[in-house]
């Protein structure tokens, strides 16, 4: 099963993301979207679902410099 995500390379950095829900993982991105396996999550992700990731400086930085990405701060 596999989720995409509407958020891509022009975003983040997909390599610097770090899925926090258990039996989630990134496969890869192209400019707008992120592709991930998520055969293995529980409960099945529904649409529309939030998932988090940790995220590394560079990710951070490309998230944070998008005018496409909408920040919230918790």
């Amino acid at each position: 099963m596999r989720a995409i995500v509407a958020a891509g390379r022009q975003d983040v950095v997909p390599e610097g993301l770090l899925p926090t829900d258990r039996g989630v993982h990134v496969l890869g991105a192209s400019s707008d979207h992120l592709l991930l396996d998520v055969e293995d999550m529980m409960p099945v992700p529904r649409l529309g679902e939030v998932l988090s990731f940790e995220m590394s400086y560079g990710a951070m930085l490309a998230a944070a410099t998008s005018s496409y990405v909408v920040k919230r701060f918790e």
